[in-house]
């Protein structure tokens, strides 16, 4: 089976991944994103003998590139805190969840898991040995990564005031959102 991993920037608790990963059959294929993290993820896959894809991102046009490589797993694991947003981690999640691939969401605050945002009792082996696509053939790409914005003022009232006005629109974004999820809308 094709597994994409994903963590977040700040994860850093690789014995929970380690665990996970020997729970992995031998023809998993683990696909994971170059980064600072991905020698500790070819460690682990060394140490269980699994096969690990190094995967590239163009960071002109990361979305298309991740949904890429979304298109041929199946499934996600995902190793993510719930403390930060607007990352890779949220838009696979979100991206998972719009196609109806299954997603497994590990975090330090429990020893549990979330299976597509819901938490399982059910052991993880067993999980992911019956996990599968159940999406249809066409993928839906409408989603997009929100990128950091630098500001470089040195005025603190301006700075402020920036900071004011864009916490305004991600609450009136994640009202929107939550009122259409509300009436299914």
């Amino acid at each position: 089976m094709n597994v994409l991993v994903i963590t977040d920037y700040n994860w850093d608790n690789f014995s929970i991944v380690s665990k996970k990963f020997g729970s992995l059959g031998k023809n998993s294929k683990i696909n994971c994103l170059y980064g600072k993290k991905l020698q500790n993820f070819s460690n682990i896959c060394s140490r269980y003998d699994l096969n690990l894809y190094r995967r590239s991102i163009d960071y002109e046009n990361i979305e298309k590139s991740i949904c890429k490589i979304i298109e041929y797993i199946d499934y996600c694991i995902v190793f993510h805190n719930f403390i930060e947003y607007n990352t890779f981690s949220k838009f696979i999640i979100d991206f998972c969840f719009l196609n109806n691939i299954n997603v497994f969401t590990f975090s330090e605050h429990t020893d549990k898991y979330y299976v597509n945002g819901c938490i399982s009792d059910e052991k993880f082996k067993k999980m992911s040995k019956i996990s599968k696509q159940l999406r249809s053939n066409e993928i839906k790409y409408n989603l997009k990564i929100l990128r950091q914005e630098d500001y470089n003022e040195k005025d603190i009232k301006k700075s402020i005031e920036n900071l004011s006005k864009n916490y305004s629109k991600q609450l009136d974004s994640r009202s929107k959102i939550k009122m259409i999820n509300k009436f299914g809308s």
